[in-house]
């Protein structure tokens, strides 16, 4: 095995999958891990709450210079603006060019927008594997000249976490209380909750930040303590401790195969619209700390579209091979919107409650195994 270009000799047994056989040989499945040690996405979040100062945009296709400072050292940068009545809708992204190649590396963009009215400046920084976002956060209140300046500061935000991997060889892991009164920035054992600075994230919308709210929240976007009921997501207009959302879950399944997963979804409060919103909460799954997240196959997936107040679901499936006997999984239940045409009202309020994962010890289910073949020889004579 190689890391990092230094050699670690051969794969041990239990290490990203490796087995054995009773002779102690060492078989690979022939299947690689991103190297934990390498690095985890941190997320530029100046945009979040506040989200800054629009700026009054007053005539039409007027140059606007945009100074952009950050921190950050390599990739692209581009700038980028949206209007303040759809601030999840950053358009016209301009390359820009970098003016200093120290601290803070200015770079300079300039933006024309067709429309007046009050916009959000803002800019984009891909390094090649993540995307950062900033958002203009001085006092941007004068009309448009094209000899304006407008700065968008570009951060990084460390609190995006994922939770220590539970280890399934102390048994099944369980969760099905959540108190309105935990304390806020506090997650039921192993787990922890992502937002996104996007009022309606779509299923591919990516999270962002931890929510660090509290549980018992009566107005805005928000994460319930249900109790016994367990934790609700619930995005309105207005972004309160931050748009919502994933509940995340780390597992360790060394030594456990055929791990299967359990959960209730309900509905706690419908939309109000004529026609209603719909939110889905969709089963997803990575090996890495990142938002390297996929659907977990067959996984069955909630809807709120045409279920009334106060009903729940049950779901069960067993996660791919590829979970398999991995010092760490993350599975992540996404709460997310799916747009229906005339759509308006409230949005709807879902829970998630009776969490269970349970798996077969790797050498029992071997044993199990080999009895069969050994069964099966038997019948051939």
């Amino acid at each position: 095995m190689i890391r990092g270009g230094t050699y670690l000799g051969f794969s041990v047994y239990g290490e990203n999958g490796a087995w054995s056989n009773t002779y102690d040989d060492i078989a690979s499945p022939g299947v690689t891990v991103a190297d934990p040690t390498g690095p985890t996405p941190t997320n530029a979040l100046a945009w979040l709450s506040p989200v800054g100062t629009p700026a009054l945009i007053a005539g039409v296709n007027q140059p606007i210079p945009c100074l952009i400072s950050t921190l950050l050292t390599n990739g692209s940068i581009s700038a980028g603006y949206a209007p303040t009545s759809n601030t999840a809708t950053f358009t016209t992204w301009i390359p820009a060019a970098i003016s200093n190649t120290s601290p803070p590396f200015l770079a300079t963009a300039t933006l024309q927008i067709p429309t007046p009215g009050l916009y959000y400046l803002a800019a984009r920084w891909t390094d090649g594997t993540f995307t950062y976002y900033g958002i203009s956060s001085n006092a941007l209140t004068n009309a448009v000249s094209a000899s304006a300046i407008y700065t968008v500061v570009v951060t990084a935000d460390a609190a995006y976490t994922f939770p220590v991997p539970y280890s399934l060889a102390n048994g099944p892991y369980g969760m099905s209380n959540w108190p309105a009164a935990s304390p806020a920035g506090t997650y039921p054992p192993h787990m922890i909750f992502h937002r996104t600075p996007i009022q309606d994230p779509g299923k591919f919308d990516e999270m962002f930040a931890n929510y660090t709210g509290a549980y018992n929240l009566t107005s805005a976007s928000r994460m319930r303590g249900l109790d016994d009921d367990g934790f609700s997501w619930i995005n309105t207009s207005g972004v309160g401790q931050g748009y919502l959302g994933a509940a995340v879950l780390g597992l360790n399944t060394l030594g456990s195969i055929s791990n299967t997963v359990s959960w209730t979804c309900g509905l706690v409060t419908q939309g109000d619209g004529v026609t209603a919103r719909v939110q889905n909460v969709v089963l997803q799954y990575s090996l890495v700390p990142s938002n390297a997240f996929v659907d977990v196959p067959g996984a069955p997936e909630y809807t709120s579209a045409g279920k009334q107040t106060n009903t729940a679901e049950s779901f069960s499936v067993i996660l791919p091979p590829a979970c398999d006997n991995k010092p760490q999984v993350y599975l992540r239940w996404k709460y997310y919107h799916v747009p229906v045409s005339g759509a308006s009202g409230t949005r709807p309020q879902v829970r998630l409650d009776d969490v269970t994962v349970t798996g077969i010890p790797e050498p029992a289910a071997l044993a199990v195994l080999a009895a069969l073949a050994a069964f099966t020889a038997r019948r051939r004579f």
